[in-house]
């Protein structure tokens, strides 16, 4: 899939654009390369991020890891920027919030700081000491040294098909993964001749780099209904009239998911950028199409449902239904754990 160049610049003088963003980030490498205003931490640091702006399966993959960290012993926290945020949290966070109670997340621009100060507050309050640092959307954040550098590379957007910002979507070239110490191939189920492709550009670009691939599959559902929540099964959603709704990076992949395991066309699709706050015209445009349309259901992600609960549930005109996510890795899982165990160990 070609991404195409960025909608708010014309081609020419977005390619011009990218050559000095190019040239800005090379000199910006070169220095970190090198060391200058890099700091190692006291605490091992696995880094998971991507080459893209927008949705690569993210989120669902730092909890899995995180809940993979937890249950062995060990005592992660997560360390993100916040992209976005509103009253101290992002939509990652809240989500993190919401499926990790026992791993904190540090929210701050200055993660070093945030870290930092979360080691300190522990220590003075006998807390259980961190044990390792999963960084979020880390890959360009090179100003933390970190044990593991795993890049994710979305099957459904191939970043061999794409362009560095502003002409395309890539925050960086693809020889940047000559960096990386793994990668992981997301959503490979659903296009697996792209995923292969992604393989043999790999072999090229980073011969040798260990390389895993997964699959996101829904499991089951939450359900949000005049003020109570459930839990349904997938068939649920069969012969129902669904509306899709999200705000996300990658919504093709959503859509995919949602028409898979519906049996009835889906209704209208509201797709709106990546993390929308959900303004109240948006939530009023929302509610409007789904009662005029009759819908069953809305079906949403979990990223998005942590701002629409935010709405009266007397206002909405159905159900509200969102995916729970579980990781199937479909190659290199032993190959992965074994990287983050070394990483981890003293």
């Amino acid at each position: 899939m070609t991404h195409g160049p960025v909608p708010w610049l014309p081609a020419p003088l977005a390619s011009l654009a990218s050559r000095f963003y190019l040239w800005e980030l090379h000199r910006r490498n070169a220095m970190l390369d090198r060391g200058k205003g890099v700091t190692t931490l006291d605490i091992p640091v696995i880094s998971i991020g991507n080459l893209s702006v927008g949705g690569t399966g993210k989120t669902p993959l730092v909890e899995h890891i995180a809940r993979t960290l937890a249950s062995s012993g060990a005592h992660p926290a997560i360390a993100m920027r916040g992209y976005r945020a509103s009253h101290g949290l992002s939509d990652e966070a809240r989500e993190y919030a919401l499926a990790l109670q026992d791993v904190p997340t540090l929210v701050n621009p200055d993660r070093i700081s945030a870290i930092r100060a979360e080691l300190q507050r522990r220590a003075r309050h006998n807390l259980p000491t961190l044990t390792c640092i999963i960084l979020d959307d880390g890959f360009q954040h090179r100003k933390l040294a970190r044990n593991l550098d795993i890049v994710l590379i979305d099957a459904t957007r191939s970043p061999f098909n794409d362009h560095p910002l502003p002409r395309g979507w890539l925050r960086e070239p693809v020889q940047s993964l000559r960096r990386a110490h793994a990668v992981i191939i997301t959503r490979a189920d659903l296009a697996p001749d792209a995923a292969s492709a992604i393989q043999n550009h790999l072999s090229t670009i980073a011969p040798g780099i260990p390389i895993a691939t997964v699959a996101y599959e829904w499991s089951s559902l939450d359900i949000a209904h005049n003020a109570e929540s459930r839990s349904e099964p997938l068939s649920w959603l069969k012969g129902k009239r669904l509306l899709p709704c999200a705000a996300i990076g990658n919504p093709n992949a959503f859509l995919q998911q949602v028409e898979a395991h519906a049996d009835s066309p889906l209704l209208q699709s509201l797709f709106i950028r990546d993390h929308d706050p959900y303004a109240p015209h948006t939530i009023d445009s929302l509610i409007s199409i789904a009662r005029d349309a009759h819908a069953d259901a809305i079906i949403t992600t979990r990223k998005d449902w942590t701002k629409l609960s935010r709405v009266s549930p007397s206002r909405w005109p159905c159900p509200i239904a969102r995916p729970v996510l579980q990781v199937r890795w479909l190659s290199g899982a032993d190959t992965l754990q074994g990287l983050i165990t070394k990483a981890i160990t003293p």
